[in-house]
């Protein structure tokens, strides 16, 4: 019997979801599929943006939903899904999510974007680290430096792109109807995570835990970064503005976490 997931965490990467996937998790009645121990990364399934195309030309469409929907035969509670955290990006992703399950309940959390941006680029330098380090590579300082900025500058990465949510949000309500979808922001959850999960549980019709639960960190820079240039940080937040002045009206609120876009006003609502 094929288990429908209805409850998925679709990004945004490097804002947190692993924590608020684990969090959630000790809850009852939610669970989602996980790698199993002793694995050091509990992973993302990932279908729907990376792996949809090849499991559909190797199994057929029946047979690829039925590989995917086999991730979950194991859950049982009334909630239950996966979290990858690049699905809210790109529109066949999010066409795909939409057409296949389209009463599933999805959360999104946002992180202030040029943060996101430069936690992203210097997350993708760690790992490449890590690489070279198995393969006993060793390269001078500055190689290490243009990393973050080939993975910004990169057209075919779409790192720029992962923080204009408003893009996202609007594909997403082609498929979903609004209460569908629960917009977090990032920056709440590392400040007041209980708080924050509470009204997770209400979205879904559930008791909040009886008392502090939680078991992981939204922090999500707990490695040591170098910190982003005044800058790049200048450029990627005029980037961002216009984004940003969109998604305060869209969500009535002025986002005043977001420091750096403190003096971008909500458009016309």
């Amino acid at each position: 019997m094929s288990k429908k997931p209805n409850l998925i965490i679709i990004g945004a990467t490097k804002a947190g979801t692993t924590a608020l996937r684990n969090n959630l998790s000790l809850h009852e009645h939610i669970s989602f599929w996980m790698r199993k121990p002793p694995e050091r990364d509990y992973g993302e399934i990932k279908f729907f943006n990376q792996h949809w195309d090849r499991k559909v030309g190797e199994l057929g469409l029946d047979g690829a939903m039925a590989w995917y929907e086999g991730h979950f035969e194991d859950l049982d509670t009334r909630w239950f899904g996966e979290k990858s955290a690049g699905y809210f990006q790109g529109k066949e992703s999010i066409r795909h999510l939409g057409e296949s399950y389209p009463e599933a309940r999805l959360i999104l959390l946002m992180r202030e974007p040029v943060s996101r941006l430069w936690s992203h680029a210097q997350h993708n330098m760690r790992k490449a680290k890590e690489r070279a380090d198995a393969a006993g590579e060793t390269h001078p300082e500055e190689h290490w430096r243009s990393i973050p900025r080939d993975f910004i500058e990169s057209p075919g990465r779409g790192a720029i792109e992962k923080g204009d949510y408003i893009l996202s949000i609007e594909r997403l309500l082609e498929f979903f109807p609004r209460e569908q979808l629960f917009l977090g922001v990032s920056e709440r959850f590392m400040a007041h995570g209980d708080e924050e999960l509470a009204k997770v549980y209400r979205w879904l019709d559930l008791e909040p835990l009886p008392e502090k639960r939680e078991s992981s960190d939204y922090r999500v820079n707990k490695d040591k970064y170098d910190r982003i240039s005044d800058e790049q940080a200048a450029r990627w937040t005029a980037h961002y503005r216009e984004s940003v002045e969109r998604l305060k009206a869209f969500l009535d609120n002025d986002l005043p976490e977001w420091k750096r876009f403190a003096d971008v006003p909500a458009a016309s609502r």
